[in-house]
Parts: C-alpha cells; structure tokens; sequence
C-alpha cells in the first residue's frame, strides 16, 4: 500500500484515490492497548516508560524503538514499519553527551528499514523504505523523504517539501491537499488492519 502512496518516479505524486487493502494480523503475534496501539511482540522498545505513543498506532515487526536514551513521543495513526530504528540523537552539552528527545507527530508513516535520529518529524510526514535521518534533524508538517535517502545531521526539511537523495535535497514542493490525503490514507490503513477471526 505505502508503495503506491506516492509515485514511484520521483516519489512526489500523491496518489489520493486508493484505499488500502484490509490486512488480516494474527492477534497472537500483536499488542493491543487500551489506546488502539498495534505493537507487534516482536518489535524491541527499550525504556517504556518513556515512550509515549497517543493511540491508533501501529508498530510493526522487527522495529526498534529507544527510549531508554530519552523520551520518544509518537502521535495517533502513525504506522512504523518492519525494522525501522528510533533512536534519540546525541549532541555534546556541557562537555557530556547527552541525548535529545524525539517527537513524532500525527498521521505519519516511516516505512521498513529506515533508521530515524531526528529530534522532531511532524505530522502528515512520509519517509520511504532505506532512508537514513540523521541526529537532531528537523522534518516539519506535511513533507516526503523518498526511499534510500539520507538527511544530514540538523537538517530540516520545510513544510510541503520532497527531499530525495544522498544527502537529500529539495525536489519538489507538495499540494496543498496532502495533509488531508495523509490523514484519509492513515487511517484507511488502520481500520483495514484487521484482527484474523479463527476458522
């Protein structure tokens, strides 16, 4: 589904009249909280108490996820691939390091295998597969980064915007309507993300 989110050229063409499939998830492999969360129980989240996910958010198999080096706050709709990386970025303070806390904002997908360092991703956010952003990087609302690209450490992507790249640049600016197909589309997945009834 998120392949066919945006086009596969250049990775900018919003594609606003697809539904997702319904996916059936085996209610064995998976987490439930009382907020809606999907947690697959094969993701890795170390330091629970300080990840903070709003609710109706899924996290899916082999994602590492941590907060025992700071706080990292997920928004509601947001779907975390297969073997992504959240990891709080280091920064030198004081002559010590220490870690800056991460904040993910609503209705946004980072697809499998990406490894995220960033200290704030908006909402409305897409990060395709392979992709690499760096420590105390900035992905303001409603932005892409295309697959395989690398966002330096501290950069930051303005609203409305495609980077693509290694280090990824600006491509292309987004339509006005893609908060809202953001929005559609996230949630579209989730209520398709359906428990698997037994035979």
């Amino acid at each position: 589904f998120f392949a066919d989110m945006i086009d596969g050229k250049l990775g900018c063409e919003f594609i606003s009249d697809e539904i997702p499939p319904v996916i059936f998830y085996d209610p064995t492999k998976f987490i439930v909280t009382q907020t809606g969360n999907k947690i697959n129980r094969k993701s890795n989240l170390s330091g629970l108490e300080r990840i903070l996910v709003a609710g109706k958010t899924i996290i899916e198999e082999g994602t590492t996820i941590r907060g025992d080096f700071a706080t990292i706050s997920i928004g509601q709709f947001c779907v975390i691939c297969e073997n992504t990386v959240l990891q709080p970025g280091e920064q030198e303070f004081k002559g010590k390091i220490a870690y800056v806390p991460m904040q993910i904002g609503d209705y946004t997908i980072i697809e499998k295998d990406s490894k995220v360092e960033a200290a704030s991703i908006g909402s409305y956010v897409h990060i395709g597969k392979n992709c690499v952003i760096g420590r105390r990087c900035v992905m303001l609302d409603c932005s892409v980064l295309t697959e395989g690209s690398v966002l330096s450490p501290g950069a930051v992507v303005p609203p409305f915007s495609v980077f693509s790249g290694d280090p990824a640049e600006f491509v292309e600016k987004l339509p006005v309507c893609f908060a809202e197909e953001c929005k559609d589309h996230s949630r579209d997945y989730y209520n398709n993300f359906r428990k698997k009834e037994p035979s």
